[in-house]
């Protein structure tokens, strides 16, 4: 005797029973492998990103730490190095990248100088020993500068010269 079921019976048998998906061990591995190389790169590439900007970012702060230390030092020779022969170029020196109202300040004070300097024959040379930035906010930079000045009456480059009775 031969049993047969109907094509209803096996359907509903088959759909009662839960459905196995079988997948290797190796595969469910090689598929947490792949995810978590994808994650490190991922995190790689954001880290790589970030400390590329900072170090752009510290590459322009250095730079123009450096352009302030030089702007301060060139100012601070022009303004220390004086020859009474030539007060017009030590002026032009001291008013070179002030504001207006600081280089008016020097114009109203030019004749006065000038009469302090020529009878002494004021002599002075600077040569520059370091700039640094203490600070700088929104632009603005506070630079130190020290300089060497030998300076005096008819200073000669090398000592003072015993001033002259005329």
């Amino acid at each position: 005797m031969s049993t047969t079921t109907e094509p209803s019976e096996t359907l509903r048998e088959s759909s009662t029973q839960p459905k196995r998906i079988e997948i290797r061990l190796s595969t469910v591995l090689a598929g947490l492998l792949v995810t978590a190389l994808v994650i490190a790169t991922c995190v790689f590439a954001a880290l790589y990103l970030s400390v590329r900007g900072e170090l752009t970012g510290q590459e322009a702060s250095a730079a123009n730490n450096v352009h302030a230390e030089q702007v301060a030092a060139d100012y601070a020779l022009g303004a220390s190095t004086i020859d009474y022969r030539d007060t017009a170029a030590w002026f032009d020196n001291l008013k070179a990248n002030t504001t207006p109202q600081l280089a008016a300040k020097f114009d109203a004070t030019t004749q006065q100088l000038e009469q302090i300097l020529l009878p002494l024959q004021w002599t002075s040379v600077a040569t520059p020993i370091t700039s640094v930035v203490t600070s700088e906010t929104d632009g603005i930079f506070t630079v130190n500068t020290f300089l060497n000045v030998m300076a005096g009456p008819r200073y000669s480059g090398h000592r003072v010269l015993e001033p002259r009775c005329d």
